[in-house]
């Protein structure tokens, strides 16, 4: 009922940089804007997920996800996770500030708006990886706990940090 999508840009030759492309070059916005009429047609619910990079930081994106129309439009800090995208990172890393002017900019869209910086959304979600581990990124790499199938969801779950206050501020928590 529900169709998650991660558009990071409206520019293609953007998302082209990020690596958000697939074979034959990058979606164009009026793609994105025909999927999302379909997708409420049919009655499924769209949310809106933007990784803010130094490519798209400077971007006014409003009038696109307006015209697009998701019911939650989540913004996400770039974050680096050693192990996992640090030789990817390198260039595309913001700081705090930078995200803030971009959250500003593009708040006010009509949309339900959640925007995480790295702080945020350390700590603040439940992670389970394909080998049925729980993992955090509290600690700048991915952390893992033992299998849930060996030692019970409980106890895997002790195993990571996970902070139901920051789950709750960054509205973990809202209706489907």
């Amino acid at each position: 009922d529900w169709f998650g999508i991660s558009i990071d840009s409206a520019q293609p030759d953007v998302l082209e940089a990020l690596g958000r492309a697939p074979h034959g070059g990058a979606i164009r916005p009026e793609q994105y804007i025909d999927l999302s009429r379909r997708l409420r047609a049919t009655g499924v619910r769209l949310k809106l997920n933007t990784v803010v990079t130094a490519l798209n930081v400077d971007e006014d994106l409003r009038p696109f996800v307006e015209a697009l129309a998701p019911e939650r439009w989540k913004v996400f800090q770039v974050m680096r996770v050693n192990g996992q995208n640090d030789r990817d990172t390198d260039g595309l890393l913001i700081d705090d500030q930078a995200f803030a002017r971009f959250v500003e900019r593009n708040r006010d869209v009509g949309v339900t708006f959640v925007a995480e910086s790295n702080a945020v959304m350390s700590g603040s979600y439940a992670m389970l990886d394909p080998a049925g581990r729980f993992f955090d990124n509290t600690t700048g790499t991915h952390r893992y706990s033992r299998p849930v199938l060996q030692v019970g969801v409980e106890e895997a779950f002790r195993d990571v940090a996970f902070d139901t206050g920051k789950f709750e501020a960054r509205g973990g928590s809202y209706a489907w």
